[in-house]
């Protein structure tokens, strides 16, 4: 038994051995080429999965301070997941991963699926779902619920303190507003506002209707009955402040509302990001920084207008010559090579 043990140790060491030499003598460029296009299939797999769109962006890091703690090339993929669901039964407010709580609502008879919860015209009335960490997302968010309104009337349809916004105004137009990081004339951060608004009255009074609001960091849109009714693309990936801490709410506590409620779903943005290391990426001008896949897994046509070349560079020993290029594309159908 003594034996045996000890040749069983003998060999865990030396498996020990030969997998870490192997490691070592597989290219640094081949690492980082799969890392790549591991994060663009996980990334078309959360657009097709979510029906919703998803990035990989590739962040160059601190090319020049190789002390400093984001010192390398990095790759993310960032899709949508769903973290609350609620299919409201009239005053049943349960749920997942916790129930609401109302005020000032009653059962209605006739929902978009079954019964559904009606807030008050007549008193503040408000639905609220739970505080819980994992609402939380500074990549972005998504909500998605089925709507009537008694008539069309300025008021706030859905909030999260300050972060979101969502109103609907007199004509029956919808205007989205979120919290987001910006800069300061000094380059300090502080926090600033984006937001999109329909050109016209897109919310058809009572009837019900799907609603759909999204913000990934990239883009803001608006869906009605999944539609998009307004979007608006940034010129660069910007933070969601998610005002923590605070509720998701539809209607206002000091409010009514005067709209019925029906299956309720809130997401949010979330992915895996994967060190480039001994890497760097080429200039814009040659390798893209971000590619966007739609719900249907294809590229994003509002972002590509044709496939999608990312260039990265492995630098060599000998500084005067060139580093040496390792390309991957990805087709318009969201096909990689």
């Amino acid at each position: 038994m003594i034996e045996m043990l000890v040749v069983m140790s003998i060999l865990g060491v030396l498996m020990g051995l030969s997998v870490a030499a192997f490691q070592r003598s597989v290219p640094r460029r081949d690492l980082a080429r799969r890392a790549v296009l591991d994060a663009l299939r996980q990334a078309r797999l959360f657009a097709i999965a979510e029906n919703a769109p998803a990035t990989v962006r590739l962040d160059p890091g601190n090319e020049v301070d190789s002390s400093s703690a984001n010192a390398w090339p990095t790759v993310g993929a960032l899709g949508r997941k769903t973290v609350g669901c609620w299919h409201l039964e009239g005053t049943d407010l349960a749920g997942w991963p916790n129930d609401l709580r109302a005020a000032g609502a009653e059962e209605e008879a006739r929902g978009a699926f079954g019964h559904a919860l009606l807030l008050s015209a007549d008193e503040p009335s408000w639905l609220e779902a739970p505080i819980v960490p994992a609402f939380e997302s500074m990549n972005g968010f998504a909500l998605e619920c089925f709507l009537k309104c008694d008539r069309l009337r300025s008021q706030l349809l859905f909030s999260k303190g300050r972060a979101i916004a969502l109103r609907q105004e007199s004509g029956g137009a919808l205007t989205l507003q979120v919290q987001v990081e910006g800069r300061d004339d000094d380059g300090e951060p502080k926090a600033t506002y984006q937001s999109v608004s329909s050109p016209t009255g897109v919310v058809p009074a009572g009837r019900w209707f799907k609603l759909a609001a999204t913000f990934d960091g990239l883009q803001l849109r608006l869906a009605v009955d999944d539609a998009v009714v307004a979007e608006l693309a940034l010129q660069q990936r910007m933070a969601f402040l998610t005002d923590a801490g605070v509720a998701l709410l539809i209607g206002a506590y000091d409010e009514a509302a005067g709209i019925s409620v029906d299956e309720f779903k809130w997401g949010i943005f979330t992915g895996d990001t994967h060190e480039l290391r001994d890497m760097e990426l080429g200039p814009v001008e040659s390798g893209a920084r971000f590619v966007r896949f739609g719900p249907d897994g294809a590229l994003d046509p509002r972002f590509h207008q044709a496939p999608v070349n990312l260039l990265l560079l492995t630098p060599t020993s000998d500084p005067e010559k060139k580093p040496i290029e390792t390309w991957v594309r990805v087709g318009l159908l969201g096909d990689v090579q």
